[in-house]
């Protein structure tokens, strides 16, 4: 059910901000098991972990010491945006488009169509998620000394 209203949220954050949603970057997305949580999106959709995600779920949790649970990495659902960025709608950092986003309590990270194979943009996120996972009240902050000890404190 969070899920779903997250990424209705998205949709109706496309539809009453459409400033917020630029022209789509690819005309196409092939990946084994995309799926359309809401059709009417053409611009987002589920997509499996791709093969570099597990190495950098390890360094990633490595680099900001904090213990993998590995069972846990399975379950966060990765969303793409067919765009170069987006304004994702709750967040806070309302003030700018952004590459990529975490909500970290649904265990879903949305990355720009453009951004899927950065290994930065893509570890800043997962850094998000294990801050949570750790208990962090604070994980959401990217000013967090995590992020700039493992080089990931300025994603595109």
């Amino acid at each position: 059910m969070l899920r779903f209203l997250t990424i209705a949220m998205l949709g109706l954050a496309a539809s009453t901000h459409l400033s917020a949603q630029r022209p789509p970057e690819v005309t196409s997305f092939r990946h084994a098991n995309t799926a359309k949580p809401i059709d009417s999106l053409d611009w987002i959709g589920l997509y499996d972990q791709l093969e570099p995600y597990a190495g950098w779920w390890k360094e990633t949790a490595a680099c900001a010491s904090i213990p993998l649970p590995a069972s846990h990495t399975a379950s966060v659902q990765f969303y793409y945006v067919n765009a170069p960025d987006f304004l994702p709608i709750p967040t806070d950092k309302s003030d700018r488009m952004v590459v990529g986003v975490t909500y970290a309590a649904s265990e879903q990270i949305y990355l720009s169509v453009l951004h899927l194979r950065d290994a930065t943009a893509v570890k800043h996120e997962m850094l998000h998620q294990l801050l949570y996972w750790w208990g962090e009240k604070e994980w959401h902050d990217d000013r967090r000394p995590e992020f700039k000890r493992c080089g990931l404190d300025r994603v595109a």
